[in-house]
């Protein structure tokens, strides 16, 4: 087995060097090589202390496209004024059909489907926030269609 010990600088390594335990067996034997804890305290001990960095703002979750991408993905969510009217009247038939009571798993495979392979496992929440307003306008009314929904 081989291991590898990098260090920043030369006060880290002869820390290290210095730190071992004699071995606890026969006389003449060489020098055990420290433990974990001691390479991590030397080197803490070295080390100038950094500041911790600010806690992370949550950011507006975005949903990231899956691998391969999808179509329309162009890497930012579409602000209100930029959804395309088809969006709203698809997403407005989802909701409507739900309220029906028609099959969320039937409405969920059936725009699996119509959008392609990208929505292979994607839930509602994913194909209403993410694939329907990122088609393209052609995908919208191919969609829109059997939906009933005019332009």
């Amino acid at each position: 087995m081989k291991i590898t010990i990098e260090f920043e600088n030369w006060d880290e390594m002869e820390t290290f060097r210095t730190s071992g335990k004699k071995s606890r067996g026969r006389k003449g034997d060489v020098e055990d090589a420290p433990t974990v804890d001691e390479v991590r305290d030397a080197v803490a001990a070295n080390t100038p202390q950094q500041q911790q960095p600010p806690a992370a703002q949550p950011a507006q979750q975005q949903f990231a496209p899956p691998p391969g991408g999808f179509p329309g993905a162009n890497g930012q969510m579409p602000s209100p004024s930029q959804v395309h009217p088809l969006v709203t009247a698809i997403l407005a038939r989802i909701d409507g059909a739900i309220q029906t009571g028609q099959s969320m798993d039937a409405i969920v495979t059936w725009f699996r489907q119509q959008i392609g392979p990208e929505a292979a496992n994607a839930t509602l929440d994913q194909i209403k926030q993410v694939f329907v307003p990122r088609m393209p306008e052609a995908q919208l009314k191919q969609i829109a269609q059997p939906l009933g929904i005019q332009e």
